[in-house]
């Protein structure tokens, strides 16, 4: 895996990350003002079936005993990502913004990502206390779990405009709205069948996440319609 550790102002784009055998990407403790754009993440081998790889995980500090710091100011964007089950026993979460401290998460932008994750969690919000946007992405598996469970609520979280199989919010203030909830079918795609490539991902002609609707990964997916890397 790669951990970005206390990083500041860094550009992470174009990449071919896999396969791995642990979380594929860690963002932690006083990292900011970064860029995760339009690579692709793919293939865990992990062999243990406890395990729960992300294929970004956000978080505070390894190491205890220290202040825990949490990453501020990051963009994940026009990724690709997607698990081969073939490869491994186990699946692949999503993305997951979570663990981080008291001051929570802020200035996190999730966009225009086409993401397949085997698990359940395709994107899981902690503690979004402000600026924390999830907009545009195209998931064809899994959920948007909008978690509540440290205790400090997602007032600055907003999620829209999403293409998700199921959202779940358990509240503290989000703002969740306009997203299309719907697995992957023939009434979606033009040519869904395992979420690998990018084609996969391109909305049926006059279906009901079609461009002109703005749901899902429209941006990046026109980019990548028109020959862009």
């Amino acid at each position: 895996y790669r951990d970005i550790y206390s990083v500041h102002h860094y550009e992470i784009t174009g990449n071919n990350i896999g396969p791995s055998n642990g979380d594929y990407m860690r963002i932690a403790g006083n990292t900011h003002n970064g860029l995760v754009e339009n690579n692709t993440f793919h293939d865990m081998v992990v062999m243990n079936p406890a395990a729960h790889p992300d294929f970004i995980q956000f978080t505070g500090n390894f190491e205890t005993g220290y202040e825990r710091y949490t990453p501020h100011d990051i963009t994940i964007r026009g990724n690709l990502m997607y698990d081969d089950p073939a490869t491994g026993v186990i699946g692949t979460q999503g993305i997951s913004v979570s663990d981080g401290g008291s001051d929570g998460y802020r200035g996190i932008l999730i966009e225009q990502n086409l993401i397949r994750s085997v698990l359940t969690n395709a994107i899981v919000i902690h503690s979004g206390l402000e600026d924390v946007v999830v907009r545009n992405n195209t998931l064809t598996n899994g959920r948007i779990w909008v978690c509540n469970n440290q205790g400090m609520g997602n007032a600055g979280t907003l999620v829209r405009d999403n293409v998700v199989p199921v959202i779940l919010n358990d509240g503290g203030g989000s703002t969740v709205t306009r997203n299309y909830e719907g697995g992957p079918s023939s009434t979606l795609y033009t040519s869904y069948a395992n979420g690998f490539t990018w084609q996969q991902y391109v909305p049926k002609a006059g279906g009901p996440i079609d461009f002109p609707t703005n749901y899902g990964a429209v941006t990046r997916l026109q980019q990548l319609m028109s020959g862009a890397p």
